[in-house]
């Protein structure tokens, strides 16, 4: 699983949060490694989850989506309404977030102890039971 977070003035701190984050929703270990325009987490193995998991406007991460190769089946997309490209859709299963008029809303997430804003999706999977991604079936929308 990866987990990737496109904001090219991430804090430490919001990284040391996101990492502790991860963690805990998953129940894996990540590794967090520097990649243009943000960071991005790697489970350990790498392999045990099939999912990319990104966070970032829409317009960095629709870029994202176009310019890197996304072998993970499942993509779970955490930002404002966007059209996904047909060629980034075929035979992978995408969940996006909730918005609102096409805008995600977010929260302080200091409220939770978590140092970065955070969306409602992402707050909800913290305390679900089940695996990670039946987690994501329940809380995210399916993209059509």
């Amino acid at each position: 699983m990866r987990y990737i977070i496109l904001n090219k003035k991430i804090s430490y701190k919001e990284i040391q949060s996101r990492k502790k984050y991860i963690e805990k929703v998953t129940n894996m270990y990540f590794i967090p490694y520097d990649i243009d325009g943000g960071i991005e987490f790697r489970s350990i193995p790498s392999t045990s989850i099939d999912c990319l998991f990104i966070v970032g406007h829409n317009f960095s991460v629709k870029y994202y989506l176009k310019n890197n190769i996304v072998s993970e089946k499942n993509i779970v997309i955490v930002s404002c309404g966007f059209i996904i490209d047909s060629a980034i859709k075929a035979g992978k299963t995408i969940y996006l977030s909730h918005t609102n008029k096409g805008k995600t809303e977010y929260y302080d997430g200091t409220e939770w102890n978590l140092n970065f804003n955070v969306s409602k999706e992402e707050l909800k999977i913290i305390n679900l039971k089940g695996s990670f991604m039946e987690k994501v079936r329940m809380v995210f929308r399916r993209s059509a």
